[in-house]
């Protein structure tokens, strides 16, 4: 038996041979990290550390290194925020959209471009316009989609049944009431449908439909079945007409789309909640955001440019001119306005280099 743990552990290290050194924890994150050069190791168990010959140069050097990678990162950033003031400053010369009360503008950080932000509302008049040219084309191609397929277009028409009091909201469950009894009845298939509100400020529902064919009789018995009034009518949509004819594909497209300017202020006096003055069912062939694509393509390949991948960020720009963006990896949270003007600094630097370069000589 042993005298004590001590002696028992004596022999058992002896047995095991000599007694490794272990590396302290500065060296093991070290060697981890490519540090390999610089790390510290221990000489012993109670006894101090010794740094390796060099390791204060080798430190010095990484330290250059993070200032010249900081440097560059800073030098970085500052071309990024001087090309958002630059394409603010020229997206800010065209109209502005009148119903947002702080500029939004959306940036490209791959082309360098910026463009004026809209608010998309349906009762603005001047996003209104383009409102109604998207839904005309997304109109059209669901109208050629049909033409297609064969399939024969009908212009409706439903009038208000409570004498001008009918809100939207009433109005579109008259005719979820209504939809589903005309598909029931194999008389409905697709559609795309406008609202428009007259001047005695009654609302009238106008839709392109297809399906097959239904007598004026029974669609006003269905109308009146499900909250409308008894008023109705219906005109085929010929594929060969002439343009101003009424019962023309083309100006039943113009016309059905020209009921979203008609009174968006007034449309949205009937209605507490944001809708839409026009609606597509799922199978008419063409969205809203569809039409969209479409018409920027083709003003993409009119102007002969590439289209814009992005990524994109949206700037706001506050009442000092501060830069606030909305999104966007690795950007502040505010861009300061800078203190002068980029051509007032460059003649500024330009005059001190050559009072430099005369001093020197």
């Amino acid at each position: 038996m042993f005298n004590s743990w001590r002696e028992h552990n004596g022999r058992e290290r002896a047995k095991s041979g000599p007694r490794k050194r272990k590396p302290c924890r500065a060296s093991v994150l070290g060697s981890k990290f490519g540090l390999c050069s610089i790390s510290i190791t221990a000489v012993g168990y109670g006894s101090g550390m010794k740094k390796k010959r060099g390791s204060e140069s080798l430190l010095d050097q990484g330290a250059s290194e993070r200032s010249e990678r900081s440097a560059r990162i800073a030098k970085r950033n500052n071309r990024l925020h001087d090309a958002m003031r630059k394409a603010v400053g020229n997206a800010a010369r065209s109209s502005p959209c009148p119903s947002i009360s702080y500029p939004l503008y959306a940036f490209s950080r791959s082309t360098g471009r910026a463009f004026a932000m809209a608010c998309g509302s349906w009762g603005c008049p001047s996003c209104a316009r383009k409102k109604k040219a998207i839904a005309r084309r997304a109109i059209e191609v669901g109208q050629a989609r049909a033409f297609a397929h064969n399939e024969q277009v009908r212009f409706l028409t439903i009038t208000d049944g409570a004498e001008g009091t009918m809100t939207v909201s009433e109005l579109y469950t008259c005719w979820n009431r209504l939809r589903l009894n005309l598909k029931r009845q194999g008389y409905l298939e697709e559609y795309a449908a406008a609202l428009e509100l007259q001047a005695r400020g009654a609302l009238h529902m106008h839709l392109l439909a297809t399906g097959s064919y239904l007598p004026v009789r029974r669609f006003s018995e269905l109308a009146s079945a499900a909250g409308f009034g008894s008023i109705v009518d219906i005109r085929a949509v010929k594929r060969d007409g002439a343009e101003d004819a009424k019962n023309s594909a083309a100006y039943v497209a113009k016309e059905l789309a020209g009921y979203v300017m008609k009174d968006g202020q007034g449309l949205a006096e009937k209605t507490n909640v944001r809708r839409r003055p026009v609606r597509f069912s799922r199978g008419w062939g063409c969205s809203l955001g569809a039409a969209r694509k479409i018409i920027a393509a083709e003003l993409a390949e009119e102007r002969e440019e590439a289209p814009d991948p992005g990524p994109w960020v949206v700037l706001r720009i506050a009442p000092d001119g501060t830069l606030i963006p909305q999104g966007g990896k690795g950007l502040p949270r505010a861009i300061p306005p800078p203190t002068e003007p980029p051509e007032v600094a460059g003649r500024q630097a330009l005059a001190a280099d050559e009072g430099e370069g005369r001093a020197a000589a």
